[in-house]
């Protein structure tokens, strides 16, 4: 007789309760899931949901809005996010920040910073959420409260998330203030906020393609003579060799010494 101690531990494996039919769906959606094949997964889950689960529609649901979103059928991945919390998934945060994603992609920002909102409810240690609810009321023109969920991201993560949207948020504000104190302030901020960016490397690698040239065009530090209109163009063209790619020689600043430093044009 074997030891009690040397069994085998029982491992519960998933989806035991379905039916061996739905069972093999489940496998051959993992195998699409790995080979990224979401326009598959799609005749795949609606097969699995005219069969029915005894218990497991949540998550067919949500492996079907993935595959919606990824086909950037947006209005169907919301759906399916709608159907997989009301099947079960109420308590999960990953469907409430799934669900958002798909609202963000919609452009419906109020109803996207409201999922957030309950997926951080549910994972208030999770920064993500506070991190995205706070970009969705950004872009909802909420900018009270996304700046009170910027802060709060940026303290949380010791200064590495959040600097961007946050920068991106000052300049918005200091746009609508023109040349006036609060303006200024926060046209400094913003700026500064953005050096910050840069340095935790939220904008992505300098030595590639991929790195935003555009940051420089918010940047009142690149034309001090923009007038009221601080996400004007600049009118001194020299900026676009910093962000020249791709970047040959050493005849070019990198753009983390120039917002560190602040240009120096001749």
């Amino acid at each position: 007789m074997q030891d009690e101690a040397s069994q085998p531990e029982h491992v519960e494996q998933p989806f035991a309760d379905e039916s061996p039919e739905v069972q093999q769906l489940f496998e051959q959606a993992r195998s699409l899931l790995e080979q990224g094949d979401s326009a598959a997964l799609i005749g795949l889950t609606e097969r699995m949901l005219e069969l029915g689960t005894q218990s497991s529609d949540d998550v067919v649901y949500m492996l079907r809005g993935d595959a919606f979103f990824d086909q950037r059928r947006v209005l169907d991945a919301v759906q399916c996010y709608q159907q997989c919390i009301a099947s079960g998934a109420i308590e999960f945060a990953v469907a409430w920040f799934k669900l958002g994603s798909a609202f963000a992609a919609n452009r419906q920002y109020e109803e996207a910073a409201l999922a957030f909102s309950r997926a951080a409810l549910l994972e208030p240690e999770h920064w993500l959420h506070r991190l995205h609810q706070g970009i969705a009321l950004l872009e909802h023109g909420s900018l009270d409260e996304a700046e009170a969920l910027l802060q709060w991201v940026v303290e949380t993560t010791n200064g590495q998330k959040g600097n961007y949207p946050l920068a991106w948020l000052l300049y918005t504000r200091a746009a609508g203030g023109h040349c006036s104190e609060g303006g200024t302030t926060d046209a400094t901020r913003g700026l500064l906020a953005l050096r910050d960016s840069v340095a935790a490397g939220e904008l992505g690698p300098e030595d590639t393609a991929d790195f935003p040239w555009w940051h420089c065009w918010i940047n009142p530090a690149f034309d001090s003579a923009k007038g009221d209109n601080l996400l004007a163009p600049p009118r001194d063209t020299r900026w676009a060799a910093l962000v020249n790619w791709p970047r040959e020689g050493t005849e070019y600043r990198k753009l983390r010494d120039v917002l560190i430093d602040f240009p120096e044009w001749d």
